[in-house]
């Protein structure tokens, strides 16, 4: 709470008096115009409502949404990702500092509730895939966590899980957490820890025990019908790997199979390859960027909070990932001051929300 209080104190002064916007007018003078992109995950209603069932962190209100919209329609050239890439490589000029909206994973809510006030705004946008999702079968994270908040309902330790002596330190701590009550939490003790593969075994091993999740358990995701009438209403449509894996701790083959893929897959069924790539996480390491270049991929999207310049390299783009507490105050309230603070960049300016690496690895035992 106390940071939380300082963070919007420092907002709202730099707002009032009008200092961020002389140091981003003072910082376009000195570096020339730059392109910022965020990543959205879902948009909701309720988040609260979202968090009974689903990570919340994942969620970001209509309201806030719409808020953040607005900043950036008043105070950005917003463009799609392919023509802020094109600028970025040299390829055409930037009038003024740049804004990308991207959402990643393709939930079903995006076309339902976030998409609309897109069109609203004229705001282009990108949705990332994940195709294994596209085609029904549940993202690695969200199956984790509607299996961890049964096993809270149910008490069950997953020590007692049949699982690799391995997997004991993740699992120790995400019991330490259900105990509590914290399921996000738990969650990212595993997923912070453990493979995709390794996560997967987590999932099987806890849904002997309590059975898998049903479909209301699970988000709703979009489907190839659902794309298809996102690309003909002028969405770009890119690639989020096959199965939300870590790409950096994959096999040179499989990291084929999880970037060249997704290509085919959605071409054949949307009659277009993407260009674009987000990497899941955010992580990824030169190998990865290097096969994301090869498998065609002309841009990839990290999750780390920091502009793009002209030259910088494409396959390692900056973005700022949003969650619903980016713009709203202590009190609950919607703070333009706040959303100014977040978009623009202040605080990663001051070094108060440093920049997420995407190049690390799991954590071990002793981190």
């Amino acid at each position: 709470m106390i940071r939380r209080l300082a963070k919007q104190s420092l907002a709202a002064v730099s707002h009032a008096t009008g200092a961020l916007h002389l140091i981003r007018a003072a910082r376009r003078v000195l570096r020339g115009p730059v392109v910022r992109i965020f990543g959205y995950h879902r948009v909701v209603p309720d988040v609260a409502a979202a968090a009974a069932r689903a990570m919340a962190p994942l969620c970001v209100s209509t309201a806030a949404f719409a808020a953040q919209l607005d900043h950036l329609t008043a105070h950005y050239d917003v463009l799609p990702l392919a023509a802020a890439a094109a600028a970025l490589a040299g390829r055409r000029r930037l009038r003024r500092d740049t804004a990308v909206v991207t959402f990643d994973d393709g939930y079903h809510d995006v076309l339902e509730h976030a998409l609309p006030l897109c069109a609203e705004r004229g705001v282009p946008a990108t949705v990332f895939v994940t195709t294994c999702a596209v085609d029904g079968h549940p993202l690695p994270h969200d199956r984790l966590y509607a299996l961890l908040l049964r096993a809270r309902r149910a008490r069950v330790r997953l020590l007692g899980s049949v699982l690799p002596d391995s997997m004991t330190w993740p699992l120790a701590r995400a019991d330490l957490a259900l105990a509590r009550g914290a399921t996000l939490a738990a969650a990212e003790a595993i997923l912070c820890a453990l493979t995709a593969c390794e996560v997967g075994q987590v999932c099987d091993a806890l849904a002997r025990r309590l059975g898998e999740p049903e479909r209301g358990e699970i988000p709703r995701y979009l489907d190839w019908d659902d794309l298809a009438r996102l690309r003909a209403g002028g969405v770009e449509v890119g690639a989020h790997t096959a199965t939300h894996t870590h790409l950096p701790l994959d096999t040179d083959e499989t990291l084929v199979a999880e970037l060249v893929v997704p290509r085919a897959t959605i071409a054949e069924r949307l009659g277009t390859s993407p260009s674009a790539l987000a990497y899941p996480a955010g992580r990824h390491d030169a190998r990865v960027r290097a096969a994301a270049a090869a498998a065609g991929y002309t841009v990839a999207l990290t999750t780390e909070d920091r502009e793009n310049l002209p030259g910088c390299d494409v396959h390692r783009l900056g973005r700022k990932v949003l969650a619903d507490g980016h713009g709203i105050g202590v009190h609950g309230e919607i703070s333009p001051a706040l959303v100014a603070a977040h978009l623009d960049g202040l605080f990663a300016l001051l070094h108060l929300s440093p920049p997420q690496p995407g190049d690390f690895r799991l954590e071990a035992p002793w981190t």
